[in-house]
């Protein structure tokens, strides 16, 4: 299982100025947020859960649906045969058109199968994509936190 954190421009900080490797990634409640970067940048990295390891750390300049798609399929690509399970939150660049496609190429799943975008099947809506990425069938899937 590989979880999530995508902030924009932010700096672990700690008295002693180290912490372990794990505790920098996962220290949100020592994080500062910085201003002057023009705009929200985005971190990206995995987490997996099993090792302890981060797997594809990612910095980049914005926060759009095809940087978070080329994360993920950065992070695939170490293990293309793997099952995957990320813990993002809904926004909707984790619910998107082109992930949809990319998880239902990567499972088998024919493009045809998809549907229309905003007229029927998988692509009709963020919902039934959101449905389509969750479901437990695929070897690539996201569990999404709760709105809060």
């Amino acid at each position: 299982m590989v979880g999530h954190r995508a902030c924009g421009a932010l700096e672990a900080r700690c008295s002693t100025g180290r912490l372990p490797l794990v505790e920098q990634h996962l220290a949100e409640l020592l994080e500062q947020r910085h201003t002057g970067l023009g705009g929200t940048g985005d971190r990206e990295h995995r987490f997996e859960v099993a090792s302890g390891r981060i797997i594809c750390p990612t910095i980049g300049d914005t926060r759009k649906e095809e940087d978070f798609l080329g994360h993920i399929q950065a992070c695939v690509a170490t293990d293309p045969e793997g099952t995957w399970i990320f813990v993002v939150d809904q926004l909707n660049r984790h619910m998107s058109t082109s992930l949809v496609r990319f998880v239902a190429a990567r499972c088998g799943i024919e493009e045809s199968d998809l549907g229309v975008l905003r007229n029927r099947g998988v692509l009709k809506s963020t919902k039934t994509r959101r449905k389509f990425l969750r479901d437990t069938s695929h070897r690539i899937r996201f569990v999404y936190t709760p709105r809060h």
